[in-house]
């Protein structure tokens, strides 16, 4: 089966659930394409030489404020630690996504040094993304600094 005949089978699956009351459902075809129902996908992108933690968190709420109501176990998203230059999405229920935030990311210098970024990028729903909308954070190392980059749907959010 072509891969355009995969996606448009998905879709119309995606679209049954959307009918029946599904919370969310996502898939993610092999070209890296996530398909999805009430969801949000986030990307966390390693463009350095060294392995990133990128300490994304997610509140259900869009009005959270004070990082210490993000930053909590309950909101922890596991990613795993990022190998240099690959990229690992996942998905969330847009009941889960009001604010979504990377605290201060940690590059694992070898030995036992690590450096945290310079940013920690916080972006939530309405004001920033939507349900459905794609969300990348992207780690940058240029040799002075390390920071992290926002962007959703492609478009630059914020360094």
């Amino acid at each position: 089966m072509h891969t355009h005949q995969i996606k448009w089978l998905w879709l119309s699956i995606l679209a049954g659930a959307a009918v029946a009351g599904c919370e969310g459902l996502a898939v993610t075809l092999p070209d890296g394409l996530t398909l999805g129902y009430h969801i949000v996908s986030i990307t966390v992108t390693n463009t350095t030489d060294y392995y990133v933690d990128p300490r994304i968190y997610a509140d259900d709420d869009d009005n959270t404020f004070f990082d210490s109501n993000i930053v909590t176990n309950e909101n922890y998203v596991d990613t795993g630690v990022i190998p240099p230059y690959t990229s690992v999405t996942v998905t969330l229920n847009c009941d889960q996504a009001g604010t979504i935030k990377s605290d201060y990311a940690i590059l694992e210098l070898p030995g036992a040094d690590w450096v945290e970024s310079d940013n920690a990028p916080k972006v939530t729903d309405d004001n920033d993304f939507d349900c459905g909308d794609s969300i990348e954070f992207i780690f940058i190392d240029t040799g002075v600094e390390f920071f992290t980059r926002v962007e959703i749907n492609g478009r630059f959010i914020e360094d």
